[in-house]
């Protein structure tokens, strides 16, 4: 039998593979939060989703994304 992921763990690898995107230089600010906001993940999932990448990469880049998250912005 073929394992099927869930739509929950597909979105939330897209979101922290776009995140690597983002802070490797390969995409802007704007580009991740709309990723962000348009996955459907609450602001909790999120964070634990990308808490791995927080010292992955440009680290003003990693704060900039840190920073937009743990903000009352979104």
């Amino acid at each position: 039998m073929i394992a099927v992921k869930t739509i929950d763990d597909a979105t939330k690898r897209y979101v922290f593979n776009a995140a690597r995107s983002f802070l490797d230089g390969a995409k802007n600010l704007s580009w991740i939060q709309g990723v962000v906001l348009h996955s459907g993940l609450s602001r909790e999932e999120t964070l634990r989703v990308l808490q791995p990448r927080r010292t992955y990469g440009d680290p003003a880049r990693a704060n900039d994304l840190f920073d937009w998250l743990n903000s009352a912005r979104w």
